[in-house]
């Protein structure tokens, strides 16, 4: 192809000018061999990518060849190999030059060639290199701005970090400060504690040993505990810790836990049992766990509260000890709904008024409810002495459990622990007492809080221990949680509605319908006098129980009481009363554990006189009570006492009219053999005017009192 000579110089003059602006500019750019060794590179890519477009020396224009040759962008030593592109510098220089030698090789294309021409291709190859090259400036760029961004961060950090430092010994020296006044409080709490124990026992002095005890049962009247010993008590007295030496070392995390409201219901209490709880509430929980106390009192009406109580808490106690009054009697139930509602806290712990908390208590309940925010969590319960105040100096190393009867009242066993299962880990409860308890506030309300149709007090513990579980939660105690208890044989106050009795059979109906399934029967086998009270509408708890998908009961039993004893078919022989031949019945006389048993006139309403005799040969109350005997003095008293199932001293045998007491005797030659101990017999016996219970000699003949 023959090409005009004007149009020829023209081009030529082109590449002059170019090359002239290359080697005039101001900048500094790499040198010449630099650029042929980068620009090599950049094509060498730019081909691989774009299937190697090949230019060599026997290009069919020579003119265009020797021009992109004058421009650079030909190897002149090995023109035959490859065309290059020109190298890539950072300046605004370089990349208007490439842009000039783009518009060159473009011109240089339209004018000796098509699209197709390897000058052409080249062209794109060096417009793709500018255009990678901008974005990696941009990119550039970018990380420039964010690398200045990073270091003004750490500047704010370094900062900060000096701030934190001076506020962290400003910390330190305020909390020496307050190390050297909290001695000082305790020298002054001691030296005034000496002087309240001089002025008691002055007072004492004056008074004899009967004077003493009238005002011990006077007090124990009015409280049902020794109100009298507990008011001679300092209110922050120190008390032994009873935890086992494996939870001593034990260090908790207390910066993961979250805050606690301690709800505490009183009505008519007595004042030195309530300001008691409360001091150890403050003393032995660490200020960082303790968000607030809150008192509810439920119309407490007598002179020792009320404003002297408000007195008190506005001038001797901190400002996160708070009372929350009702109007109107409510009951425990309705009372801690009300505590509840007015808490502030994550998590809702509530007392009795009547309890001391000890060394530790806090830390490991709020570790496991962090752990589980779906747990109970109840303390070990140390059983402060009602009558002498005295605090129990040790505990079992594995805590009781609860568990319950089939008359719906709550009762205590051995825990265990599963296999692998460290001492201090947290225990399984089937049940719980319901007087001392902690959970997350959000899940109580999520499973169902409390039945608020419940009346006053009882019941509300099993029916909330059921729940729990049924329901997908956990009820546990804390073996390294001590807070101690006064349990008290009776009630001092009146419960709101019919009465304390009739106010259990309503909620335990209300339990036993809901959650015990086709169980509930053995419970109303045991509670004739069911039939006489209204537990009113249930359909709401019903439909809770729905909406939770909660289990049925007999997964309960199998889970957490798989040994409990059903009075089936299968385990019960006979059921009734038993009547003596002088028209009396065989009665539990409304005794728990330990207490002796009676006769009494037959009223055939069940309850204490309504009786189970097992396939094991034992007489049982629905309570889980056998009849006892152990004593071959003759006459001899019959106790009740927690069933064993192991026969001995609670085996009876029915003997035509005579029941008679035989006992499992252990010899060398045979493991277990029934032997007749005692040859004694039951018999209702005429002693000081009133017919008692009593286990005598058998006679011969059939007697009115052996005969049953």
């Amino acid at each position: 192809m023959n090409f005009p000579t004007p149009v020829f110089v023209l081009i030529f003059l082109m590449v002059v000018v170019e090359v002239s602006l290359f080697s005039c500019a101001s900048i500094s750019f790499p040198s010449k061999q630099d650029h042929f060794r980068t620009a090599k590179t950049n094509a060498k890519n730019a081909d691989r990518q774009n299937n190697n477009v090949l230019v060599n020396k026997n290009v069919h224009d020579t003119a265009a060849f020797n021009a992109a040759q004058e421009a650079g962008l030909i190897d002149q030593k090995s023109p035959d190999k490859e065309i290059y592109s020109v190298p890539i510098g950072t300046s605004h220089f370089n990349r208007s030059l490439i842009g000039s030698h783009r518009r060159l090789l473009l011109g240089i294309s339209h004018l000796f060639g098509n699209q197709e021409s390897p000058l052409f291709a080249t062209s794109q190859r060096l417009e793709r290199a500018n255009t990678e090259l901008e974005s990696l400036i941009l990119t550039i760029k970018h990380a420039r701005n964010e690398l200045e961004d990073l270091k003004t961060e750490i500047n704010q950090l370094e900062i900060e970090k000096t701030a934190h430092d001076t506020e962290l010994k400003s910390i330190r020296k305020k909390q020496h400060m307050l190390d050297m006044q909290l001695e000082k409080i305790n020298q002054a709490r001691n030296l005034k504690r000496k002087e309240q124990q001089q002025k008691i026992a002055e007072r004492q002095k004056e008074l004899d040993a009967k004077d003493i005890k009238a005002l011990e049962d006077t007090s124990f009247r009015k409280h049902a505990f020794n109100e009298y010993k507990s008011s001679l008590l300092p209110l922050d007295r120190d008390i032994p810790d009873t935890r086992i030496k494996e939870c001593l070392p034990l260090k908790w995390n207390t910066s993961k836990m979250p805050k606690a409201s301690v709800i505490i219901c009183f009505v008519n209490e007595a004042w030195s049992a309530l300001l008691r709880t409360i001091w150890s509430v403050l003393n032995r929980t660490p200020v960082e766990l303790l968000e607030e106390v809150v008192l509810v009192d439920d119309a407490s009406d007598v002179d020792w509260l009320g404003e002297k109580l408000d007195a008190y808490i506005r001038d001797h106690l901190p400002s996160n000890v708070r009372i929350v009054k009702s109007p109107t009697r409510l009951g425990l139930i309705r009372a801690r709904l009300l505590g509840a509602k007015s808490a502030k806290g994550p998590v809702l712990v509530f007392l009795d008024s009547h309890c001391e908390a000890n060394v530790g208590w806090m830390e490991p309940i709020l570790d496991i409810i962090a752990d589980d925010r779906t747990t109970f969590v109840t303390p070990v319960i140390d059983a402060i002495d009602a009558h002498t105040m005295n605090y129990p100096q040790w505990s079992p190393r594995i805590p009781a459990v609860g568990t319950f009867d089939w008359s719906l009242d709550f009762n205590w066993k051995p825990g265990k622990l599963r296999p692998g299962q460290a001492i201090t880990d947290p225990i399984d409860s089937p049940t719980m007492a319901g007087g001392l308890f902690a959970v997350e506030k959000k899940f109580f309300y999520d499973v169902g809080s409390y039945d608020e149709e419940m009346d006053g007090w009882g019941g509300e513990n099993l029916e909330m221990s059921f729940r729990v579980w049924q329901c997908g939660g956990r009820l546990v105690t804390a073996p390294c949680s001590h807070v101690g208890h006064i349990f008290r044989d009776t009630h001092p106050y009146t419960v709101p509605g019919k009465g304390i009795h009739y106010t259990f059979m309503k909620n335990s109906m209300r339990l036993a319908e809901v959650w015990m399934d086709d169980y509930k029967h053995y419970f109303y086998d045991t509670q004739p006098m069911t039939k006489t009270v209204e537990m009113g509408d249930v359909s709401k708890r019903k439909e809770l129980r729905e909406r939770l998908h909660c289990k049925p009961f007999k997964w309960f039993l199998d889970h957490l009481l798989p040994d409990l004893f059903i009075p089936d078919n299968e385990h019960i022989l006979h059921r009734g009363a038993l009547r003596n031949s002088d028209g009396n019945c065989l009665d539990k006389m409304g005794q728990r554990a330990g207490g002796k048993a009676g006769v009494f006139s037959c009223h055939y309403q069940g309850g204490n006189q309504g009786w189970l005799y097992s396939t094991k040969q034992e007489l049982r109350t629905a309570g889980n009570l056998c009849l006892d005997a152990s004593s071959t003095n003759f006459p001899s008293f019959v106790y009740l006492q927690r069933c064993h199932q192991a026969g001995g001293n609670q085996h009876w045998i029915f003997d035509g009219s005579k029941i008679k007491h035989s006992e499992i005797k252990r010899n060398f030659f045979i493991a277990e053999s029934l032997l007749p101990a005692t040859n004694g017999c039951l018999a209702s016996m005429m002693i000081q005017r009133t017919k008692q219970l009593r286990v005598t000699q058998c006679t011969a003949e059939n007697t009115l009192d052996q005969s049953w």
